[in-house]
């Protein structure tokens, strides 16, 4: 019997995951010739505004799947969640058409990006988030910018999808590796590092 229980579960995980995309929009290049190589990255995450759809451990995953995936390519990288920032502490997602205060976040944190050294700056924002039962289709912005300057050096748009069934915190690694291995080909494929 215990057998069979693991067989179920194994076959129920690889559905899951089998159900889960991250598909990338063409990405637009605003300074040819940049490479994070050999550089520090400061990342502003923004994804927890939606940690009750995607789930708590899925973003830790995804954070430290994306430090990990970073250092693998000669990039230091520092996360900051928008809700551990001075001004997530206090905000509330009362309705789908409040404007997050993204800029807000990044001023308040400057000293802390200086201090880290940052060269360059990545913001990620969920975009758009659409529940159909079990299924959560997303679009989440990726955008890269000069530290120093403020200009836009690269971005793009992902559209994936995911299946929880009972729980958002299901397979929470499986998941984040479908969005950060996406996005880590993507800025391969852009000779971003």
């Amino acid at each position: 019997m215990k057998i069979i229980k693991q067989i179920t579960l194994i076959v129920f995980l690889l559905a899951i995951s089998a159900c889960a995309t991250n598909d990338f929009d063409s990405a637009r290049t605003y300074r040819n010739g940049v490479s994070l190589k050999n550089s520090k990255l400061y990342i502003y995450s923004f994804m927890d505004l939606r940690d009750a759809e995607l789930g708590k451990k899925m973003l830790v995953a995804m954070n430290n799947q994306l430090v990990d995936g970073f250092k693998k390519a000669g990039v230091a990288a520092t996360v900051l969640n928008f809700k551990d920032s001075a001004t997530g502490q206090y905000f509330s997602l009362s309705n789908k058409n409040v404007q997050v205060p993204v800029k807000d976040v990044i001023l308040q944190n400057a000293a802390n990006e200086v201090a880290a050294g940052a060269n360059y700056r990545m913001i990620i924002f969920p975009s758009n988030m659409r529940l159909t039962g079990a299924v959560k289709f997303y679009d989440i912005k990726w955008e890269i910018y000069d530290a120093k300057s403020g200009q836009v050096v690269w971005t793009t748009i992902s559209h994936g999808k995911n299946s929880t069934m009972w729980s958002t915190e299901e397979n929470p690694d499986e998941r984040a590796q479908i969005i950060l291995e996406g996005f880590l080909n993507e800025i391969r494929a852009n000779k971003l590092i």
